[in-house]
């Protein structure tokens, strides 16, 4: 599959996401083979370089390790998922920035990952991206980044857009709405609305 067909599913699914609707049908086929052809291989080659690991969790935790560089090797390259977020240059500076303040917690909810506390405003004089940071930035160990379902006596996670949780595909969509949470986009308005 081409990359620009996976990136349109992508912003399609996280657009989904935020207004509680469906993706759409047939790309599941695609994004599939998509994740048999590259998922992984960007991760594999560049999971030794920890020095430049803007978090611990990257290289403790494999699972978040490989969905760290696969996301990462979305947004270093000019398309149109970096270019929603404000250009290569700029997403990647706030993801590498967003996945430094992440922290495992548990708590029971179907929620993927929480940002509260004190909110800083950055502006990037060089990319010009507007953006803010929380002071705490929480990825749910029993949520969907890690599981389907939080006990055998309660109910299935639900979906993330229309991915099954606990699949590298949920993991990524899951990372790339925080991130459409911290940036402006050209309007002055975040890209994604606070949940």
């Amino acid at each position: 599959m081409r990359r620009r067909g996976f990136l349109f599913f992508i912003l399609m699914s996280l657009a989904a996401t935020t207004a509680n609707a469906s993706a759409p049908l047939g790309f599941e086929t695609e994004v599939w083979q998509y994740f048999e052809e590259k998922s992984g291989s960007y991760a594999k080659t560049n999971m030794s370089t920890s020095s430049m690991a803007p978090s611990p969790l990257i290289n403790e935790d494999r699972v978040f390790g490989s969905t760290y560089y696969d996301t990462l090797s979305i947004l270093k390259s000019a398309n149109d998922c970096s270019e929603f977020f404000g250009g290569a240059d700029a997403s990647v500076e706030i993801f590498n920035r967003l996945m430094g303040r992440v922290h495992k917690d548990h708590f029971a909810s179907p929620i993927g990952m929480k940002m509260s506390g004190e909110v800083t405003s950055v502006f990037n004089a060089r990319t010009k991206a507007r953006y803010r940071l929380f002071g705490k930035v929480a990825l749910n160990a029993k949520g969907p980044f890690y599981r389907k379902r939080y006990s055998n006596s309660e109910p299935a996670t639900p979906r993330i857009g229309s991915f099954e949780p606990n699949t590298q595909e949920a993991r990524m969509l899951i990372f790339l709405h925080e991130l459409g949470h911290l940036v402006k986009g050209p309007d002055g308005n975040w890209l994604l609305p606070n949940d």
